[in-house]
């Protein structure tokens, strides 16, 4: 997604996240999340509240982080339960 602009103050949510939340928006001009250049915003999960983040479920409907952090998309495939323990 390039060039995303959001200009108009009367918008009520800007992201609405849906199954299964996984979404990472960087953004790169700062207009989406108001937190500067290289910011990000991402589904709401506890584990990926930062210092450097912010809650912000009404307007951007998850977490918002400036530029000190850096948000990566982690996968594993055909693992079984078992991969995970010891």
């Amino acid at each position: 997604m390039n060039n995303l602009q959001v200009d108009d103050d009367t918008v009520d949510r800007r992201i609405l996240y849906q199954t299964p939340f996984r979404a990472i928006f960087a953004d790169e001009t700062g207009s989406l999340t108001n937190k500067g250049e290289n910011s990000w915003a991402i589904p709401f999960w506890k584990h990926l509240v930062q210092d450097e983040c912010t809650v912000d479920e009404v307007l951007m409907g998850g977490i918002i982080c400036n530029n000190e952090v850096q948000v990566r998309r982690v996968a594993f495939s055909a693992y079984s339960p078992g991969h995970f323990r010891g």
